[in-house]
């Protein structure tokens, strides 16, 4: 069996869809809600393409850095899906260099309000 692939149309739509995510928690990385039922499945959330030496590799248990452009809100990274194990937090306007407890080991992230 061919595996699908998705037009032209069809990734642009998803690409939309993965943009409007940044900033929201995430329960799983390897999930990203998709915006169609006429889209393929569900595709992992990806890193930025054209941005680093991560460019284009699932964000899922591969990032070893991360920083949190948004005011008044902290964000939480989280070992396991669900916002469950060990966590890094990162607080607003701020950045961690390495994600001390969840490098390369994460799976979702929350943002709770610092006000």
């Amino acid at each position: 069996m061919q595996a699908h692939r998705p037009t032209a149309e069809q990734t642009r739509t998803l690409v939309r869809a993965e943009q409007k995510l940044v900033g929201r928690c995430l329960e799983d990385f390897g999930i990203v809600w998709k915006p169609a039922p006429a889209l393929p499945p569900a595709m992992p959330l990806r890193f930025c393409g054209n941005t680093g030496s991560g460019s284009g590799q699932v964000a899922g248990n591969n990032a070893a850095s991360a920083y949190n452009w948004y005011d008044g809100y902290v964000g939480t990274v989280y070992y396991s899906a669900g916002y469950k194990g060990i966590s890094d937090t990162v607080g607003a306007r701020s950045g961690m260099s390495t994600l001390w407890n969840t490098r390369n080991d994460n799976r979702s992230i929350r943002f709770s309000s610092t006000w």
